[in-house]
């Protein structure tokens, strides 16, 4: 077993000593994993209901004293020896194990948790502790009554979309917006109940369309709601049941026949309420997770939930509200939770709380050991190391100035990983070693600290009036002018090696050139290390601001590009490579491919997502200076790439679709006989003709078949990017709801322009018509939805345009004239775009 649990630290607990007792704040030994499990130093614990339910009624837990909590967030100081998915440092969040298996140790209402693998999730860089605690007992809770008492396939791969709906009673809940999230990848059309209050964020979540639960009318909307888009709801979930919910849940399942149809609760069924005939009703229980459906929980925690967080396709909901104090407020925050909080999630927060972010950001540099510790938690991308003129002495006794000089001030061999600073910390990452290993016997390790002052750099070239007189004599150039005197000319030292500043600065100017050729000519992974070359350069002592210097735009042009194939040249070949430059054929083959994938690789712009993320949370928007480059800037830019990458993937879509459907011409012309369709002949009566006729029919069937294939995976393609578009769309709108990202003419015509996309994508094509008479009632049905949809579509573009429309004037309102907005048109019934200066 790995462990960094030393030193002085101490286990602070909120412990219920006995059934329905008051909590009591308390010393607790630091716990040890077993094989299987963590120790995780939490930074992070969020309140849920079930905790102030077992403390009022004494349920579920039968083993006293015990710690209470579900929900932790924080880093692994510890793990089990069969623990092969986390390390010590991993920043995590999980379901603590005690409402099932009532350990003490395994209760989140404490400094040091026990986790189990299975019940773990690695949380992003850019996601805090915060936000990281809030969904994990939610998620579990969602994962079983999805996909094991509804019965919903788990995901495989792409995303397939559902042709029924899904109902989710309480969706502002924490438990309502973990199932939504998880329904709507999934690909429903997720029909959801929740204040008015909340609407808006659960839309920004992917709801399709969302109820005020206090409508007396709410059962009717919600069914007709759902009939008018031609998804009949046969699955629901309350996350709530409370009151009438259950019964009313029950009542939109009804209306779409009880017969199959499946209802969850949170909480059993009740006694007084008859059950509906036909109607499956079950209630879900998070810990099952780490029960009976074990294996299930470890996909979910290790695998989907991660990767899911990773590519934002879940985010952490619902939204929090910080309560201070930490662990010794924990029962006054469940007593506020007790008392009533809607939409939100509380969270205590230690007064010596700090969110430490361990993982290095791409080309990071080793920050400064200065004997006075940082207390700041970003680790940057610029690194101050130090510029020091070295004399020409002995080596040994340069090593010994150096070990007396820079000394590092660490300890020699293992330390407390608890007490070291985030640069500290920083500089295990960077020399690759665990934060619990012993540090190398090195003088200085891992580097220097700053040096006491700058030393500006003297120009490149100097120049030195000398004397014929005196010393240098020999070395002036003596030119006799016309008046027959000798004069003393400047004499420029050219011939010397360059040094020092000179040296750098030359050593800066070949990089430049080298990382723009690169840039030019697509060679990217000479371009990267050219560019992390760069970044880590030093002048005067002080490192290259990426954000003044342009380096910024530069660095995620290379990570979006960083997927694509060296460009070949006449500058690259060389006697080992296949490159012919004169054959033209294989050129114009190897462009073709460059090409096809257009700017930039799909991964390559999730890593630049990612690096604008960790930009935008390196570098927020401070007031005091708005000219400096800051989130202000880099939000546009990300949100500049997602936009590109949905186009992108859709317009591959459309030609891989278009490409299979000529190759399926060749394929149907190269081999007439072929049998593909050989159930259309089948329904042709040999007496109905000739056998031109009968031929005719078989390809006006083959023909609407493959008309109707098409049909539906481009209408897939489109609803992919609908759904990528609105998700983007929900984050901006978010964002910018305050100033200054709400006043920034940049952000509000993407958000214009994202909106009239959204428009368009949301009004699918006219279901291909049925083929003959038929009498297949489910096609019939599936044509009725295609029509109902492309109806709605149209009403959702106009509401789209009106909502760009008030955007772009918002633009035009400012004053400010530097975006052409003029002549933008806004629908078949609408005048140009007027943002003219009325006189």
């Amino acid at each position: 077993m790995a462990s960094q649990n030393q030193g002085k630290s101490q286990n602070l607990a909120a412990v219920l000593q006995t059934p329905k007792a008051r909590l009591t704040t308390v010393s607790r030994p630091i716990p040890i994993p077993g094989p299987d499990e963590l120790v995780v130093r939490n930074y992070a614990i969020a309140a849920n209901p079930v905790d102030w339910k077992i403390q009022d009624f004494g349920a579920v837990i039968n083993k006293y004293p015990t710690v209470l909590g579900s929900d932790g967030c924080g880093v692994v100081t510890a793990v089990g020896s069969a623990v092969s998915k986390f390390r010590i440092g991993d920043r995590v969040t999980g379901f603590a194990a005690v409402i099932y298996n009532n350990n003490l140790n395994h209760g989140a209402w404490q400094t040091y948790t026990v986790l189990r693998e299975i019940a773990t999730t690695k949380i992003p860089d850019r996601m805090t502790y915060e936000e990281g605690c809030v969904f994990p007992m939610a998620m579990a809770t969602s994962a079983i009554a999805l996909f094991v008492l509804l019965g919903i396939p788990r995901p495989t791969g792409q995303l397939t979309l559902q042709k029924s709906g899904l109902l989710i009673w309480g969706a502002s809940s924490s438990v309502g917006v973990s199932a939504l999230q998880l329904a709507k990848n999934l690909g429903f059309k997720v029909f959801a109940t929740a204040s008015p209050t909340h609407h808006q964020y659960l839309r920004s979540l992917g709801a399709f369309d969302v109820f005020d639960y206090h409508d007396p009318a709410v059962v009717g909307k919600i069914a007709a709601s759902a009939r008018s888009t031609g998804a009949p709801i046969k699955l629901a979930f309350d996350a709530v049941t409370e009151g009438t919910s259950a019964r009313q849940s029950a009542d939109v399942l009804t209306a779409f026949g009880s017969a199959g149809s499946k209802l969850v609760l949170v909480l059993p069924w009740s006694e007084k309420e008859t059950k509906p005939e036909g109607m499956e009703i079950s209630m879900t229980v998070a810990g099952r997770t780490g029960t009976d459906k074990s294996e299930l929980g470890a996909w979910f925690f290790n695998d989907y939930l991660q990767n899911a967080l990773r590519d934002g396709s879940i985010v952490p909901a619902p939204k929090i509200e910080i309560a201070g104090g930490g662990i010794a407020a924990t029962q006054k925050v469940i007593d506020k939770l007790k008392a009533g909080v809607s939409g939100k999630k509380l969270v205590p927060k230690p007064k010596d709380h700090h969110i430490y972010y361990f993982k290095m950001p791409l080309f990071a540099l080793p920050l400064s050991t200065a004997t006075k510790a940082s207390t700041s938690a970003r680790v940057h991308f610029t690194s101050r190391l130090p510029t020091r003129k070295r004399k020409r002495a002995s080596s040994s006794s340069s090593e010994e100035d150096d070990a007396q000089q820079y000394s590092s001030g660490l300890p020699a061999a293992s330390t407390n990983p608890l007490s070291l600073t985030p640069d500290e910390i920083a500089q295990y990452r960077l020399a690759g070693l665990d934060l619990n290993e012993e540090i190398p016997n090195v003088p200085g390790w891992p580097h220097r600290r700053l040096p006491a002052e700058k030393k500006w750099f003297t120009p490149d070239v100097k120049t030195k009036e000398r004397d014929r007189k005196g010393k240098g004599k020999g070395r002036v150039n003596d030119v006799e002018g016309e008046d027959g005197d000798n004069k003393a000319v400047p004499v420029q030292e050219t011939n010397r090696a360059l040094h020092g500043p000179k040296l750098r600065m030359q050593h800066l100017s070949v990089l430049t050139a080298v990382l723009q050729r690169c840039i030019q000519e697509g060679d990217i992974p000479r371009a990267s290390r050219a560019w992390a070359l760069l970044i880590r350069a030093q002048v005067a002592g002080a490192g290259v601001d990426i954000r003044s210097s342009g380096y910024w735009g530069i660095g995620a042009e290379l990570l979006t590009r960083g997927g694509e194939t060296k460009a070949r040249n006449r500058f690259h070949a060389d006697s080992d490579s296949d490159y012919e430059a004169d054959d033209e054929d294989n050129s114009n083959v190897r462009d073709r491919e460059l090409n096809e994938g257009g700017w930039g690789s799909k991964d390559g712009r999730e890593m630049a997502k990612a690096y604008y993320e960790r930009l935008i949370l390196q570098y927020p928007y401070k007031r005091q200076f708005h000219g400096s480059v800051s989130a202000l800037d880099f939000w546009p830019a990300m949100v500049t790439c997602e936009i590109y990458g949905i186009q992108h993937e859709r317009q591959q879509s459309l030609k891989r679709i278009a490409r299979a459907e000529e190759k399926d011409e060749d394929e149907y012309a190269s081999d007439s006989d072929s049998d593909v369709f050989e159930d259309a002949e089948s329904h042709v009566s040999e007496e109905d003709g000739d056998a031109a006729a009968i031929e005719q029919r078989r390809k006006d069937k083959r023909n609407w078949r493959k008309a109707e294939k098409i049909w539906a995976q481009k209408d897939e393609a489109r609803q992919t990017a609908l759904l990528a578009a609105e998700n983007l769309a929900g984050r901006m709108d978010e964002l910018m709801t305050s100033p200054p990202f709400s006043d920034s003419q940049t952000l509000l015509r993407l958000r214009g322009m994202l909106a009239l996309y959204i428009g368009d994508l949301g009004v699918p094509a006219m279901p291909i018509q049925e083929y003959g008479e038929g009498n297949d009632t489910d096609r019939r049905f599936s044509i009725r939805q295609g029509i109902s949809d492309h109806e709605r579509g149209k009403r959702n573009l106009v509401e789209e345009q009106t909502k760009a429309r008030k955007l772009f004037k918002k633009i035009a309102d400012s004053g400010e004239d530097n975006l052409d907005l003029g002549g933008l048109y806004l629908g078949d019934d609408q005048d140009e775009m007027d943002v003219s200066d009325e006189e």
